[in-house]
């Protein structure tokens, strides 16, 4: 079995791609490679350029946090993510990318921490180069995608409840022969209430398989499109020849699947056992203007607050005086930062000068 020249994993149908002589498993990885030797001067054109130009102005919203010149984190959905030769993709970009500083992926949840230069790779052409690889990136907002997930979850819902009554008749065994009229409304108002939930509801599993099957990358998905399809096609020939079919039971297949893995997606991110910059803060820090220690939950915007040096900042603060900040723990850059009276010091960052003053942005 040939393997993938960049990524080193084995290609289980045929060679996905073949460039100068090489086998690839997929187009990303045979960029890359190309890339990381010097032997293509490929790159996102001027159209996929153009359409991400939008992110010079991207800011927390966005998932981006600017820590100082140099050093900036972008956290974005990318949900092209689907197989192991994508992590490898995109968690050795910065071997081939300049600017790139880390990459880190988040499999399950399919999100990647990026960690680049903006004074070397701006925002916009990392997003296009994204695009060129592969892996086009979501830019809707976490709260949306949670409103859309619990939308097609109610479309769900609704088509499997309405499917489920309008399947009463075939249930109870209602006589054909005196209400052939009203089984056939039945069964035809199943199947479109059914047809309803597979083009809004289960339109994310065919759309994956069909991703996953022209890359030639197996996926979970595949198995579930293939099945969902098969229901749906035997039922429309059951249909046609007089009979109920099993309308009922793909809208209720469909519902459960996007309830499972809503709730899958619920506890993983509840049983996260990994530790963020909240768990590091100290508990209270001294306010000038009321003259004590006051929790950090109860600070407001614009009070004055000190923090010793060695400590942690505990807020996304304003500086009141030349200060230096250590941002290693945050960033991984080592290197200290000298902030001017002014500038915004991020939470997490660690005092290095005595006496720092801030003026409270926002609390966690």
């Amino acid at each position: 079995m040939p393997h993938c020249a960049f990524c080193e994993q084995p290609i289980e149908v045929s060679v996905a791609h073949e460039r100068e002589g090489k086998e690839y498993c997929c187009a990303g990885c045979a960029t890359a490679d190309q890339m990381l030797h010097g032997q293509s001067e490929l790159g996102p054109n001027p159209s996929t350029l153009d359409r991400y130009k939008h992110l010079v102005v991207a800011e927390e919203a966005e998932g981006l946090v600017r820590y100082h010149g140099n050093h900036a984190l972008w956290r974005v959905s990318l949900p092209d993510i689907h197989c192991t030769s994508c992590l490898i993709v995109l968690e050795r970009m910065e071997e081939w990318l300049p600017g790139i500083l880390e990459v880190r992926v988040d499999f399950s949840a399919k999100m990647a921490s990026i960690t680049f230069n903006p004074e070397k790779l701006s925002i916009a052409l990392l997003a296009a180069w994204l695009d060129f690889i592969g892996y086009p990136p979501s830019l809707v907002p976490p709260a949306i995608r949670k409103t859309q997930a619990i939308s097609t979850l109610g479309v769900a819902g609704f088509a499997m409840g309405n499917a489920m009554m309008s399947a009463f008749p075939e249930y109870f065994g209602l006589n054909e022969a005196a209400h052939h009229g009203l089984l056939l409304l039945f069964r035809y108002s199943t199947a479109v209430f059914a047809t309803l939930s597979l083009a809004v509801a289960g339109k994310q599993y065919i759309v994956n398989a069909w991703k996953a099957i022209r890359v030639q990358q197996w996926s979970l998905d595949i198995p579930i499109a293939m099945g969902m399809m098969a229901l749906w096609g035997w039922s429309v020939y059951a249909l046609v020849r007089g009979e109920h079919g099993y309308f009922d039971s793909l809208s209720g297949l469909i519902f459960f699947l996007l309830l499972g893995k809503m709730l899958q997606e619920r506890t993983y991110a509840a049983f996260s056992f990994e530790r963020t910059v909240h768990d590091f803060l100290p508990l209270s820090v001294f306010s000038l203007e009321r003259g004590s220690f006051i929790r950090i939950g109860q600070l407001f915007p614009g009070e004055t607050i000190t923090v010793p040096k060695n400590n942690v900042v505990p807020v996304n603060a304003t500086a009141r005086g030349v200060i230096s900040i250590d941002y290693s723990f945050i960033s991984g850059e080592s290197e200290p930062v000298e902030v001017l009276p002014g500038q915004r010091v991020y939470m997490g960052g660690t005092v290095l000068s005595d006496g720092a003053t801030f003026e409270v942005e926002e609390t966690p």
